[in-house]
């Protein structure tokens, strides 16, 4: 397995290259997470699902999701991000390439659905364990005041991802069939595991190494001084709290639209072009990413304090997310639904910027730790809002529903953002 990358903050080379490999590491993961949604209406018109099939499938990715975002945070802080990355990489990957063998195999059968659901439930496992892995490799390397861009430009991949699986996958699937895009955003992200597992990594280790490995500096910063997580500490504290119930509303918020905007498009605009819903909004979502991290750390140079930007930015993100959803639940076009899933997703991404980057902040030391707590509750809304729409769907057809009680739910994430928030480290002294 390869260790960590060592020696403190990357130097301006190391940071280059890692953020790209992180980038297109995020790429990767939500353009095969993404397929499934993509393809989903046709392979359930293929196999004549119902919609509560539908909701099963999607919501099943969560329940392994959350089983390993704990354990991978702790397995991050232990061991380094880039072991974790790589070693789970090789599973979501695996798992991405066998999906259409399994689907082909079983899903005609009535006890098929099961088995897909397990796969499911695999696939989520192996990509549970990404984000903490770069939470806490950022939280090491990235300096204080370049935190939010790092970690921002990481996961401008999420939305350029879903691009990539909307546009391309949606182009294979019209001219291919929906097996191919799964074949499609497997072999890419292949390529990107091999050149982090056999090239990025190790090079970082001999640059770092060199000929002085036997000096103590030299050892993996993450397993030299490790010490047990203080959650005694942290779960008595506000702040902890704050960013765990944030990331909840937030997550919900992406989740759905992630999952149910393509089904969302296709039965209310059947006559729409496909493609454009299933890319304009995440073409948006990237550079807003970008503009959120480095609008935070401009004002952090300009002596802001970290609770107060952490604060600004979210309050973009969930009071932006939350109007809009509820408008997208009165409007009756095309374009203007088009506009406003857009504007979702563009406020969204100053979620970067605001509560996701705060755990780097309350914990700098734990940062995989604690966000691993933090994604954990944020997939609960994959788990239950994801198949709740779906039984929602199937006995009211009511999307304004869905819609609404989503926008509400932003707005109760931000009161609780505003009242316990926190840019200063929860634990001082070790």
């Amino acid at each position: 397995m390869i260790p960590d990358v060592l020696g403190g903050h990357w130097s301006r080379r190391e940071k280059q290259q890692w953020l790209t490999a992180l980038l297109c590491g995020c790429v990767g993961l939500f353009a095969c997470r993404q397929t499934m949604p993509l393809c989903l209406p046709e392979i359930a018109r293929h196999l004549n699902w119902s919609k509560t099939d539908m909701g099963w499938v999607l919501s099943a990715f969560f329940w392994g999701f959350i089983l390993t975002q704990i354990l991978g945070g702790y397995l991050s802080d232990r061991f380094g991000g880039p072991a974790v990355l790589t070693a789970a990489a090789i599973g979501w990957v695996s798992m991405t390439l066998w999906m259409p063998v399994i689907v082909r195999t079983f899903g005609s059968h009535s006890w098929g659905i099961p088995i897909i659901i397990c796969f499911r439930m695999v696939l989520g496992a192996f990509q549970g364990f990404h984000y903490p892995a770069i939470m806490s490799l950022l939280s090491l390397k990235a300096p204080t005041c370049e935190r939010a861009f790092c970690l921002s430009f990481v996961t401008s991949g999420a939305p350029f991802g879903t691009l990539i699986a909307g546009g391309v996958g949606s182009f294979v699937l019209e001219h291919f069939g929906w097996q191919y895009p799964f074949y499609c955003m497997g072999l890419a992200s292949l390529l990107w595991l091999l050149y982090v597992r056999f090239y990025l990594s190790r090079s970082t280790k001999k640059r770092r190494y060199g000929n002085t490995l036997h000096h103590k500096a030299a050892l993996p910063s993450n397993s030299a001084e490790h010490t047990p997580v203080p959650w005694r500490t942290f779960v008595t504290k506000g702040p902890f709290w704050a960013v765990v119930i944030g990331q909840f509303c937030s997550d919900n918020a992406w989740f759905i639209l992630l999952c149910w905007s393509p089904t969302y498009f296709k039965e209310n605009f059947p006559d729409g072009r496909g493609w454009v819903c299933n890319v304009l909004p995440w073409m948006v979502s990237v550079p807003c990413r970008w503009m959120a991290g480095l609008s935070a750390d401009y004002l952090m140079s300009l002596d802001y304090s970290t609770t107060f930007v952490r604060k600004l930015m979210q309050s973009i993100c969930f009071l932006g997310s939350g109007s809009f959803l509820i408008i997208l639940s009165a409007v009756s076009s095309y374009e203007a639904s088009l506009i406003c899933v857009t504007l979702v997703l563009a406020f969204n991404a100053f979620h970067n910027a605001g509560v996701l980057v705060n755990a780097q902040d309350i914990a700098p030391k734990y940062a995989g730790s604690v966000f691993g707590v933090m994604s954990t509750a944020g997939a609960l809304p994959g788990i239950i809002g994801v198949y709740v729409v779906g039984h929602i769907l199937q006995h009211t057809h009511s999307w304004a529903t869905v819609f609404v009680n989503t926008g509400l739910l932003c707005y109760a994430g931000l009161a609780v953002f505003l009242v316990f928030g926190s840019g200063k480290p929860i634990v001082v002294k070790e």
